[in-house]
């Protein structure tokens, strides 16, 4: 997910689905928070795609 799309979801309140699947609203400052270790594990595992889709 583009990190412009987890900050509005953050300010509107509107929810998301994490690579586990968990269905949350971002509400917090994420550099606070440690990563979900089964959403670390599902992210290496993806293919590095091009930069500029971050």
């Amino acid at each position: 997910m583009r990190k412009e799309k987890i900050v509005e979801s953050a300010v509107l309140g509107t929810p998301v689905v994490a690579l586990c699947g968990k269905i949350w609203v971002p509400s917090r400052d994420p550099q606070k928070f440690p990563v979900c270790p089964e959403c670390k594990a599902i992210h290496d595992e993806m293919p590095r795609g091009d930069d500029s889709e971050q």
